[in-house]
């Protein structure tokens, strides 16, 4: 099925379960109740599983509060890799440490240790190294990256964003959903699933029937769909890390 606008997305769900001929989005209470269907079934099906097609896109990190820190933009749904420039102008893969790991390695330097930087984080004090380019990274505050080190004599007051590369898995883009000609950013694959299940919703939502033929048609279409997603692979030294945004 080619990809279809969200008009015709109404339209052909409208004609499915015999609506009155639909020539423009909210002309009528049954036209608004479709369309707000079709758009809430597009959105369970971008987060009933992790889709490959949102999956290993290019972003940076922006700047942060700390020295250490990088803050996630809110496009980022599952960070995958981090990588950061090195003072060489090589690009280091971080590795990924969980919370407490990191807390224990930040936690092992003496403040008074040269070539070193306290810094607080909700009270707790982190002492980085700042003569070494960072090696791991870690997830604090739900929003921001923390990393180990910096190198002082080309970053004098902490990691910058512009000098990581992050591969992440992002949410789908709804900017224009409200318009007509607004085409879904998915893959021309997954319209046909999305319709069958948009038709099989709007019996049961708008007509409080059930239509078993359409929802066998939406199983299967959903089954075939998540079979021929492609297997990821993680970068090493990297962990995908979901934190529930």
């Amino acid at each position: 099925m080619p990809k279809k606008t969200l008009l015709e997305m109404v339209k052909e769900v409208g004609a499915a379960i015999s609506s009155d001929e639909i020539d423009s989005l909210g002309e009528t209470v049954e036209s608004e109740d479709i369309q707000t269907l079709v758009l809430a079934q597009l959105e369970d099906l971008v987060t009933r599983q992790d889709w490959e097609f949102l999956k290993d896109k290019l972003s940076v990190l922006n700047d942060g509060t700390h020295s250490i820190s990088l803050n996630i933009p809110d496009v980022v749904s599952t960070l995958q890799t981090v990588r950061y420039k090195c003072i060489d102008n090589s690009y280091r893969t971080l590795t990924y440490l969980d919370p407490l790991d990191y807390l224990h390695r930040m936690q092992q330097l003496k403040t008074t240790e040269p070539n070193s930087d306290t810094v607080t984080v909700n009270g707790v004090v982190l002492v980085a190294k700042t003569n070494q380019d960072p090696r791991f990274w870690t997830i604090l505050n739900d929003d921001e990256v923390f990393v180990d080190a910096y190198d002082s004599s080309r970053d004098a007051t902490g990691v910058v964003g512009a000098q990581s590369v992050i591969l992440m898995t992002g949410y789908l883009d709804y900017t224009g959903n409200d318009q007509p000609t607004w085409i879904a950013p998915i893959p021309e694959k997954l319209f046909t699933l999305w319709l069958q299940e948009c038709i099989a919703e709007a019996f049961v939502k708008l007509r409080q029937v059930e239509d078993p033929r359409e929802e066998r048609k939406a199983r299967r279409q959903y089954v075939s769909q998540s079979r021929d997603e492609a297997t990821f692979k993680r970068d090493e030294g990297s962990q995908r890390v979901n934190y529930g945004r």
